[in-house]
């Protein structure tokens, strides 16, 4: 197993897996990423600009350009999957009288929001076009190793709990 981060000093409870072989990298450097891929049989993409304001040219040079240097690492180097983390947030808010599952339709609202989208279109697009097996996940939070919420919504009521939502461009379940 392979873990990529930008700052492995960052996470030293990461020692405790010896399984995982820490690289230093960046999403933004293609060749870093194309490096990393190979061998690898799941590549699963967390890594994101988060943040709830900025200029859309960051949030997209992060966001969307960092992951096609993803694809294109997969397409050269043949993956049984690629995993994608998105988030919930691209559905806005939602109508309690709906069911939000991966039908439901984007209502992005910020430019983090809009990178996500343009990143998962951008994935199914590569799916399409090279058959790059892909599985998106929109959860609504993540637990930290210490089990506390990393992020609670300023938008959604506290009562819209969000699992996650899972839309398979790849048609697997």
């Amino acid at each position: 197993m392979r873990l990529l981060t930008r700052d492995p000093a960052s996470h030293p409870w990461l020692s405790r897996f010896p399984n995982i072989k820490i690289i230093r990298g960046d999403i933004n450097d293609a060749e870093c990423i194309a490096e990393a891929v190979v061998g690898c049989s799941y590549v699963v993409h967390a890594a994101g600009l988060f943040r709830f304001w900025g200029p859309r040219q960051v949030f997209e040079e992060t966001n969307v350009d960092g992951t096609e240097n993803i694809l294109r690492a997969v397409v050269k180097a043949p993956v049984q999957k690629l995993i994608y983390i998105s988030t919930i947030a691209l559905i806005g808010t939602p109508d309690p009288n709906r069911v939000v599952d991966e039908n439901h339709p984007a209502h992005p609202a910020d430019n983090y929001q809009w990178s996500k989208l343009h990143a998962e279109q951008l994935i199914w697009r590569y799916q399409a076009e090279q058959g790059v097996p892909a599985l998106i996940i929109r959860p609504g939070a993540f637990l930290r190793p210490a089990r506390r919420l990393r992020f609670q919504s300023p938008v959604l009521p506290r009562s819209f709990c969000a699992a996650s939502s899972c839309r398979s461009t790849a048609g697997a379940t």
